[in-house]
């Protein structure tokens, strides 16, 4: 199994039998910097984080589905959901809310690299950035599905109700 070497003492020693420790220590390290990276990536994507604050900006993630809030007008919030644009499923907004909440932006972010580099059809997260525009009561709601199939067809969906009220927070 292990090369062979010999003592003074002509006795049979193994020189090489300590090296399954280093290999050993070495996996056990890499597990926890992997384990510790995707709970990372479930974070950003919006799994196991309930309605924080980041930057002055509310942030609702999947866990809040079925919901109610309330923003003061001129509040900016996010929506961040996972999403794997490559199998064709994309969030996209079914209720707006409108004239009580309006859509400033909406982006794809992508999974940070990992040790291997990019894994192609690794899943990100959709961020979209909201602004409550004046008092009144509104629902958010957004489907996951694919573009090119009937509206129908969805395989997930989010929404929250949302209570502006007038005066700034």
């Amino acid at each position: 199994m292990f090369p062979v070497d010999f003592d003074k003492n002509k006795k049979k020693v193994s020189s090489k039998q300590p090296a399954w420790c280093v290999w050993g220590l070495c996996f056990i390290f890499l597990s926890g910097l992997v384990s510790c990276q995707y709970r990372s990536l479930r974070e950003k994507a919006g799994e196991g984080v309930i309605m924080k604050q980041e930057k002055d900006r509310k942030i609702i993630t999947q866990n809040e589905n079925g919901r109610e809030f309330e923003l003061a007008m001129g509040e900016t919030f996010q929506v961040s959901l996972p999403e794997n644009p490559t199998t064709g499923y994309q969030w996209e907004v079914y209720k707006s809310g409108a004239p009580f909440v309006g859509l400033e932006k909406e982006e794809y972010i992508a999974p940070e690299e990992n040790l291997s580099g990019h894994i192609v059809g690794r899943g990100g997260t959709k961020l979209l950035t909201f602004e409550a525009a004046k008092p009144g009561e509104a629902e958010l709601a957004l489907r996951l599905r694919r573009s090119w199939e009937a509206e129908s067809e969805f395989v997930d969906s989010f929404s929250v109700k949302l209570k502006i009220v007038g005066l700034q927070k």
